[in-house]
């Protein structure tokens, strides 16, 4: 009959399963670009939809550590159809930075984006002079 193939409701059910899984959004690890200038490191680390409460930012060791949660509630209703899905996901970064002035660094949160300022310790720069012998 015109060529249509009739379809299952199981095999609706596993198209929509489809296409969920690809179009959704989905939690993945947090993507970061690290510059560095003669006197600081700059940070940008890309954290869309998390809010600024649930980002954690830590310096201990030598060692960097941030992490975000996200909890994401989708409620879709319809008559008497109710969709409720919820998602949560925690992502985390750690980087080895020596030499920082922990009591300076500044972070900040804007349009989805985390700037941390990672100022370096001033190290006293080693002059050498020549000794004559005599």
């Amino acid at each position: 009959m015109f060529g249509l193939i009739p379809y299952t409701f199981d095999e609706f059910r596993r198209i929509d399963s489809f296409f969920n899984d690809v179009f959704e959004r989905k939690v993945s690890d947090i993507k970061v670009d690290i510059k560095e200038t003669e006197n600081e490191y700059l940070l940008e680390a890309e954290l869309p939809g998390y809010n600024k409460e649930n980002i954690n930012l830590e310096y201990k060791n030598n060692y960097l550590t941030l992490s975000a949660v996200k909890e994401e509630i989708i409620d879709n209703s319809r008559g008497n159809y109710i969709r409720k899905e919820r998602s949560y996901g925690k992502v985390s970064r750690t980087f080895y930075i020596e030499n920082l002035d922990k009591d300076n660094i500044k972070a900040r949160y804007k349009d989805g984006v985390l700037q941390v300022i990672l100022p370096k310790i001033e190290k006293s720069i080693e002059e050498s002079s020549r000794i004559e012998i005599e």
